[in-house]
Formats: structure tokens, sequence, C-alpha cells
């Protein structure tokens, strides 16, 4: 395996990038605390040869309120893959003002990251997935709220990650909705699965790319 130390976590799937390689995320938590994510928390990455026998190691993302979870998505490939990461944000779960998504990102396949920077998308410490769809548009499951796993909102980027102008409310209620994970098939229909209450049973939506941007 890439590690066996404690205080490592992987949620995220793996990405194959150009070369054949496998990039693995995780994150680094050294709280002993299962209520509390600690600022000294950050995301990594597990980069793999094509042979999956070898695995290097990133530098830790660092950022303000510590993060973990990251969800990787290729924006652009060429000769050096651009990737971009969004993580949950660290610290408790009672939800805060501040309380924003962590953006990283990467111009040579997953080597080198930059440190985290906290978006415009609100998050309770919450998990969120982010993908590249058929089209090359890039897809971010998230909730909506500082301060609620509900709703449950899907966000839209055109234009290579510079903005996501396209948002649309998958589900919401009185109950939690979190940990999404978005897969995209051959038809191009997505499904979003995520959990639902307390985390007690797992829910599915399906839509298109154009169900988000209205075109539908």
């Amino acid at each position: 395996p890439p590690t066996d130390e404690p205080g490592f976590m992987i949620r995220s799937r793996p990405i194959t990038l150009a070369d054949g390689s496998c990039l693995l995320p995780a994150d680094f938590n050294p709280s002993i605390d299962p209520e509390f994510v600690s600022e000294q928390s950050g995301s990594l990455f597990f980069r793999s040869d094509r042979d999956l026998g070898h695995w290097q190691a990133t530098e830790i993302i660092h950022s303000r309120l510590g993060n973990h979870q990251p969800a990787v998505a290729l924006v652009s490939g060429g000769d050096n893959d651009r990737l971009v990461a969004y993580c949950r944000r660290g610290g408790d779960y009672f939800g805060r003002e501040d309380g924003m998504l962590v953006r990283s990102q990467s111009p040579d396949g997953g080597a080198t990251w930059s440190v985290g920077a906290e978006t415009d998308f609100p998050n309770p410490n919450s998990p969120v997935d982010f993908v590249r769809l058929q089209s090359g548009h890039l897809l971010l499951a998230y909730n909506n709220s500082a301060f609620e796993r509900r709703p449950l909102t899907v966000a839209l980027s055109t234009d290579g990650d510079r903005s996501y102008p396209h948002r649309r409310d998958i589900i919401d209620g009185d109950l939690s909705y979190s940990y999404p994970c978005a897969l995209q098939v051959s038809d191009g229909t997505i499904y979003l699965f995520f959990t639902a209450g307390s985390r007690s049973h797992i829910k599915y939506a399906r839509f298109t790319e154009q169900d988000i941007t209205g075109e539908g």
C-alpha cells in the first residue's frame, strides 16, 4: 500500500493520468478527537508508476483551518497535466460563517501542489466530489451551506474551473445529504450517489449536463 502510517485516510477515487500513472487522493489528520479535524490536517496525493509498484507522496497541502478528503480532476492535458482539487475544510462540525471549500492546483500532473486557498463555496466540514465530464466540463458536488449538510448542490464549469455559473440543488429537506460520488456513464447520464440522514442509507439522483444548464 502507499502507506500504513497512522493518521492517513483515503476517501475519494483515484484518477489515471496520461502517462499511465495513478494519482490517489489522501489526507493526514494528527488529531485523535473524532469530532475535530486539526488545523494541521492537510490533503496530499500518492502518485504511482505505471505498474503500481512504487508510490511517491506529495507534500501536504496546508490551509487556514486545515483541510481533508480532496477530490481531484484533470482540467487540461498536454505535456504536463493540469489538475485541480477541492477539499473539505478542517475544524469542528458546528458550522461557521467563514467555513469554505479549499482549492489547490497542480501544473505538473500532481507532482507539486499550490497552498490551499479558500473559495466562495461554503462548506460545513462535509465531503465533496469533483469530476471531469465527457464534454471536458467540470462538475462539483457539495453542500451549499456553511452550517448544514443540505442542500446538496451541483455546480458546472464550462471554462476550465474559472467560473461556475450553472448551479442546481439536487435535494433539500430536513435530513442531511452528504458524501457525494458522481459517475457519468457512456450515454452521458450523470448519477450522483449520496448518503441521507445519519449516513443510514444511500440515495441517488440521475440527470444530464443539460439539466444543470437549463438547456434540457
